[in-house]
Parts: C-alpha cells; sequence; structure tokens
C-alpha cells in the first residue's frame, strides 16, 4: 500500500511574499499547505509528510537543477511536481506536471496547483489498482503452485496407502491378502465326482469375510479417488462469501449439533479485499470441523468460532 499523505502541498520559493500569497490563497481551498525558501528543508519535508502537490522554484544557488528534480522524485514518486521559476525549460523534465514561468498571474498558479491536485488522485487511484491486480496475480499463482503440489503429494500417498493395505492384507491373512490366499486353498482343495469343490461352513465364513473387507477397501479407494477428480478453481472471495459459507456449513450440518444440542457463536468477520480460496473447498472444511467439532464436545457446550 502506498504512504498516506499528510500534506496537500508543498511550496518552496526564496519569494516570501509570493510563498505567502499562494499559502493563504490555497488554504482558504480548504487545503494544507507548508512552505519553505530551502531545497534541503524540502526534501526533509518530502521524506515525512509525502506531499500530494509539490510547487517549487528550482533557481537555487546551493542546489542543481536537475539533481534537485531528480531527489524530489525519488524521495516522493506519488507527488506531482509544479516548476515556477524564471528559468526557461527547452523541455519540461519527465518527472514535471507543469512549469510556469514567473513572473505571471497568481491565479494560473493557483489552478494550476488544483489541476495537479485531481491528476495525483488518480495517480495515486491507479498506482493502486496496479498494485491490488499485481497481488491478486501473485496470491492466484501461489493458489495454483499449493494446488499442484497438494495433487502430487496426495496421488504418491495414495499410491503408498494402496500398497500399505496390500502388504498388511497378506502378512495378516485378511482383506485382499486373505481371499487370494484362500482361494489359492481352494483352488488345491480336491473337487468331487462332479468337478465341484465343497465349502465347509467356518471356510465359507472366512471368505465371506474376506469379501466383505475388499468390498469396504474398494468402496474407500472410489471415495478417495471421487475426491482427487474434483476441481477446487480458485475464486476472489469477500467478507460476504465467508460469512455466506459458515451459515451454508451450519444449516448442513445442523442434525449433528443436535445430537449434543451444542451453543454456536461465531464472531464478526472483518478483513478487507478479497482473498483467493475456493469456495467448495472452503464449505467441506467448514463442514468436516463443525462436525468434528459436535462430535468431540461435551453436549451443551459452547462451540466458538472465531
Amino acid at each position: 500500500m502506498f504512504k498516506a499523505n499528510l500534506l496537500d502541498i508543498l511550496i518552496v520559493d526564496t519569494d516570501k511574499g509570493l510563498s505567502d500569497y499562494l499559502e493563504k490563497e490555497l488554504r482558504q481551498r480548504g487545503l494544507t499547505v507548508q512552505t519553505t525558501d530551502s531545497p534541503a528543508v524540502a526534501l526533509a519535508i518530502v521524506s515525512e509528510h509525502i506531499p500530494r502537490v509539490i510547487l517549487t522554484d528550482v533557481e537555487f544557488a546551493e542546489t542543481p537543477t536537475n539533481e534537485y528534480l531528480d531527489a524530489l522524485d525519488q524521495w516522493s514518486p506519488t507527488s506531482v511536481v509544479i516548476v515556477h521559476t524564471h528559468q526557461l525549460f527547452a523541455e519540461v523534465p519527465n518527472h514535471v506536471f507543469e512549469a510556469l514561468r514567473k513572473p505571471g498571474k497568481m491565479e494560473s498558479v493557483v489552478e494550476a496547483s488544483l489541476r495537479a491536485l485531481e491528476f495525483q488522485r488518480e495517480l495515486v487511484q491507479t498506482l493502486e489498482l496496479e498494485e491490488l491486480h499485481k497481488r491478486e496475480f501473485v496470491n492466484r499463482l501461489t493458489w495454483l503452485l499449493w494446488k499442484r503440489r497438494s495433487e502430487a503429494r496426495a496421488t504418491l500417498e495414495h499410491g503408498r496407502q494402496i500398497i500399505s493395505n496390500l502388504r498388511h492384507s497378506v502378512a495378516q491373512g485378511e482383506g485382499v491378502g486373505g481371499m487370494v490366499t484362500q482361494m489359492e486353498i481352494l483352488l488345491m482343495s480336491k473337487p468331487d465326482a462332479s468337478g465341484n469343490r465343497i465349502l465347509k461352513p467356518d471356510f465359507a465364513d472366512m471368505l465371506r469375510e474376506s469379501v466383505t473387507s475388499v468390498r469396504a477397501w474398494l468402496g474407500s479407494l472410489e471415495r478417495f479417488s471421487a475426491t482427487r477428480r474434483l476441481r477446487y478453481e480458485g475464486e476472489l472471495l469477500d467478507s460476504e462469501d465467508i460469512r455466506t459459507l459458515i451459515e451454508e456449513s451450519l444449516a448442513i450440518v445442523e442434525k449433528f449439533r443436535r445430537v449434543g444440542d451444542q451453543e454456536i457463536v461465531v464472531d464478526p468477520i472483518r478483513f478487507e479485499g478479497r482473498v483467493l480460496s475456493s469456495r467448495a473447498a472452503l464449505g467441506l472444511t467448514l463442514r468436516e470441523l463443525l462436525t468434528n467439532a459436535f462430535k468431540y464436545s461435551p453436549p451443551g457446550s459452547c462451540v466458538n468460532m472465531i
């Protein structure tokens, strides 16, 4: 963010009568004005107050014109500079808004100062808008990078979990491993005259349990895969969007809250601007957190959402 402007106009001129007249005219228009006759003092003021407009002479014995103007631009790039001098410029420097010749009508100087103020307002608004767009771009890029890394980690963890489950089931004689072992034993048994194999009741029960375990395992894998296929796209959310998501999540999990009759207290949501997030992912997270809060909080307790 840009530093707040604490001063409307800074007048830098060795002609005290001229400075006093301009200060009076500009103050009558409700503007804050400060004057000095020294470029060194002017730079010190600029470093502290960031004036919106600098109305300055450039004919100072101790300070070369270009060095002085460059210093103003460096110390206060959002200030609009008007040069008011006897000096004749062949070409107005790039960072000078307007060059006015002395002597001239004071009304023209006042009008130029007011034009510069309006220009400075638009300049700051434009710069702030550019800064906002830059932050939004960086936030979205950060979101996408995080999303890709999370997908890669989830895929790797998914594979590890499958291998771990298979290894465990083989070692324990349950699930996939148990079913494979039982089928091999069944195939090694001797068939009857019709080629059929008779299952003993306890063997049939073991096989049925293994099939049930495999079905549950496959169901978990399918739910995990379904979640992985979801695409949580990033979007910019403001405080009102977050408040709406909380209300929707509370309505969805209300049946779980009623079990323990917990009280819900939602603190006011206050933040400026917008945040990059995913409405669907954030809603899912809120519902999961609330469900766990109701599950593990004592009946009649208070759940505070901060």
